[in-house]
């Protein structure tokens, strides 16, 4: 127990380390007394600090074993009366069981503290939860591991924050993330007639950007509204280079389960808002697509529900199409799949679902599939867009 509070403590003074570098005024405060590394913790005089513009980083727990980080954060957060605690974890959420080793885990989008208590759910325990029920301390769960594509919306989500930042004159610090797409930019622009959740800017599928640069192309472009501009400091990643290659260390979310899939996703998403299939119900969720009435073949797969999807898309049907679990990462918004898809269903008019242009970003790429337009035509359709998004995109990067 010691050696973890310990542990805290070089963690708290690395982070103070970072924040002075770009600026920010910290203080390291510590329940067990060590006057050359931080300051011992008072309450009052940590909320003194908070009422100067100061970050505040607690360190060392509660001093005493047997109390863990959540019930500390708890604790804490009730003694300088915050309005929130964020609770950091490797999943999208809260579940009745861990879903990296169960498929049946299921996701509780809101809970109470008697639900937690009650359900004996481990995110946080229980004397943390009875902390905050205690003094009705609001706990958000959540994890922002970006994977670099338009419709995977954490961006929206950034852009939101940052929006509500702006509008209550409060400062936001972006901790800046690896990007698997960082050097990639592919893809049909965004027109923004078709701006909604899964796309709100004038970018490509992939855009080539880390979050933290990300954020600061919003801010220099006035796509906050009303123009608005957030208060925005990003905290660069250290020897991070843009050709680095990068795996997430764990999934980013129930249905992008490793690597393979994170790299197909920009191209088989495309295929989500048709009829086809692109493994919701499997253990290969995009990096397999089919459908009961494409032609038979030595490859099949049969959706049922698991913990990324209760109800996945031809539930109990044998569905026919191609295992891309071998293929080479694509570097690129490959079409390949989505036309073969589109030239062998038997029933083109009912390919198409509502909301594929939300997807694709624009009403033009279901045109050009319809006409029996070639993948390179199309490509060269995105080119010149392309080229001037590059253009904006050099403006913000923080990585060579």
């Amino acid at each position: 127990d010691y050696m973890g509070m310990l542990a805290t403590v070089i963690n708290g003074l690395a982070l103070m380390d970072r924040l002075e570098k770009i600026g920010a005024v910290v203080r390291v405060q510590s329940a067990i007394p060590m006057d050359k590394l931080a300051e011992p913790y008072i309450q009052r005089r940590a909320i003194r600090h908070l009422e100067r513009g100061r970050i505040v980083i607690f360190v060392s727990g509660t001093g005493n074993p047997y109390f863990s980080t959540d019930t500390t954060a708890a604790l804490r957060a009730s003694e300088i009366s915050a309005e929130v605690i964020l609770k950091a974890t490797k999943v999208d959420g809260i579940y009745d069981k861990d879903p990296h080793k169960f498929d049946d885990a299921e996701k509780f989008e809101s809970l109470t503290y008697m639900d937690c208590l009650e359900k004996r759910l481990s995110v946080m325990d229980s004397t943390a939860f009875s902390l905050c029920m205690d003094n009705r301390m609001p706990i958000l769960v959540f994890d922002l591991q970006d994977v670099g594509v338009r419709f995977y919306t954490y961006i929206s989500t950034l852009s939101l924050v940052m929006e509500a930042c702006a509008e209550n004159g409060k400062g936001l610090i972006v901790l800046d993330r690896p990007n698997p797409f960082s050097s990639v930019v592919s893809g049909p622009i965004l027109d923004t007639s078709y701006s909604s959740f899964v796309g709100m800017h004038p970018v490509p599928i992939v855009y080539g950007l880390t979050i933290g640069e990300y954020a600061q192309m919003i801010n220099g472009e006035g796509w906050l509204k009303d123009g608005i501009r957030c208060e925005l400091t990003v905290i660069p990643i250290k020897n991070y280079y843009r050709a680095s290659t990068y795996e997430l260390p764990v999934r980013p979310s129930p249905n992008l389960p490793n690597a393979k899939a994170i790299a197909l996703y920009p191209s088989l998403c495309l295929l989500e808002p048709t009829v086809i299939s692109v493994g919701r119900g499997t253990d290969h969720q995009f990096q397999i697509y089919g459908h009961p009435k494409l032609p038979k073949s030595d490859f099949s797969f049969t959706p049922l529900p698991n913990f990324g999807s209760k109800t996945p898309k031809h539930n109990g049907l044998v569905c026919f199409g191609e295992d891309l679990t071998k293929v080479t990462p694509p570097k690129q918004v490959e079409l390949k799949w989505l036309i073969h898809a589109f030239q062998n269903f038997p029933d083109p008019d009912a390919f198409f679902l509502k909301g594929f242009e939300r997807i694709a970003g624009n009403s033009s790429l279901r045109k050009q599939l319809s006409s029996g337009m070639e993948e390179k035509d199309i490509r060269n359709s995105w080119k010149p867009q392309l080229q001037e998004f590059k253009k904006i995109r050099a403006r913000y990067l923080i990585y060579r």
